[in-house]
């Protein structure tokens, strides 16, 4: 446990009375503890962020999906991790080179998305230790091959933004492997595409209720259009609206502060660490949950959260040691990019 939250708790700065029992009330949300939460939908059974995925994370049980959304040159919104194309094309006959927000909603939507090289089908013995091999496309070639020659590539690349650092080691593959993806196109010919917001809104309010989506914000300027969105689809109450992104949370912390919330709308801060710098945020903001990376928390820094009457996320850590240790660090959800291993590895019966 770090010190700065031992001097926090210390200083007995939260309410142990109602916000720890707001806590103990929101955790009674999931009918599943860690509930289980799709990162990007269930890329083993489709591309990310499209409804093959999302469906599949559906098949497979889960309690809640963690989406990502952008912004159009039209000023829509529309379901999207990346700004641009080039990891979820690579190996396409002709990836599309502009990025989202120089596109229309329609425009970006008739995009095709390959199935082939951007399934993840491998999980080794001790997990994804690095979150970033469930994006390798491990297809290409033997998987030590792979894993060296996209580190390499990363390696290369330190420094710069992880989503420009990734580009480059796709746009290695897609020039490298040319004839490997045509092979793999030819095996596995299915295409998806990116939808907007209000589809996916409408789409997940046909689901049992209680079922949640975790909507990430990737850049600054979302929330009016998103908020309109959410009270035209009535979907605010199925909703956690979050950034990993400072600004982001400003955005949507400000917005609200001037604006009434839809009935139902949750807060999230993917904070990733407890430090000096994110502490703070934990009495200025009005949070449901907060993201902390896997292996950086344990059971005194939930306990610690839980008495602010804030739930915890755990980001990824698809490993089985770690899924075993949130059995008793009293984490409440975490992503994941491996829903039906970890089905599998647990008995759940999906």
């Amino acid at each position: 446990m770090g010190k700065e939250i031992e001097k926090e708790i210390k200083k007995k700065k939260y309410n142990e009375g109602a916000a720890g029992q707001a806590a103990f009330s929101r955790r009674s949300d999931f009918r599943h503890r860690p509930a289980r939460i799709a990162h990007r939908g269930d890329i083993w059974s489709g591309p990310e962020n499209t409804m093959s995925a999302f469906r599949g994370a559906v098949t497979r049980g889960c309690e809640g999906i963690e989406t990502d959304i952008r912004k159009t040159a039209d000023g829509k919104i529309v379901v999207a991790h990346d700004a641009g194309f080039a990891r979820v094309m690579c190996g396409a006959s002709e990836p599309e080179k502009r990025s989202i927000h120089e596109m229309t909603l329609e425009q970006v939507c008739r995009v095709s998305l390959p199935f082939a090289g951007h399934l993840l089908d491998w999980f080794p013995e001790n997990g994804l230790e690095n979150e970033l091999y469930a994006y390798f496309p491990w297809d290409l070639d033997d998987r030590e091959t792979i894993r060296a020659r996209a580190m390499q590539c990363l390696n290369a690349s330190e420094g710069l933004p992880g989503e420009e650092r990734l580009n480059r080691m796709f746009s290695w593959f897609h020039e490298n492997y040319r004839d490997v993806y045509r092979i793999l196109r030819k095996r596995d010919g299915r295409q998806e595409h990116y939808v907007p917001l209000e589809t996916f809104l409408k789409w997940l309010d046909t689901l049992p209720e209680g079922f949640f989506a975790e909507i990430e914000c990737k850049e600054d300027g979302l929330i009016e259009e998103t908020d309109r969105l959410l009270r035209s689809t009535g979907t605010a109450r199925r909703c956690i609206l979050f950034s990993g992104i400072e600004s982001c949370n400003r955005e949507i912390q400000s917005f609200y502060r001037l604006h009434a919330k839809p009935e139902g709308l949750r807060f999230g801060a993917n904070l990733r660490f407890l430090n000096d710098e994110t502490l703070p945020l934990l009495d200025d903001w009005d949070l449901y949950e907060v993201g902390l990376n896997a292996g950086t928390y344990g059971k005194k820094e939930t306990d610690f959260l839980h008495e602010k009457g804030i739930l915890v996320f755990s980001n990824l850590g698809d490993t089985p040691s770690w899924w075993s240790e949130m059995d008793h660090n009293g984490t409440d959800g975490f992503k994941t990019n491996c829903l039906d291993i970890y089905n599998m590895k647990k008995r759940f019966p999906f």
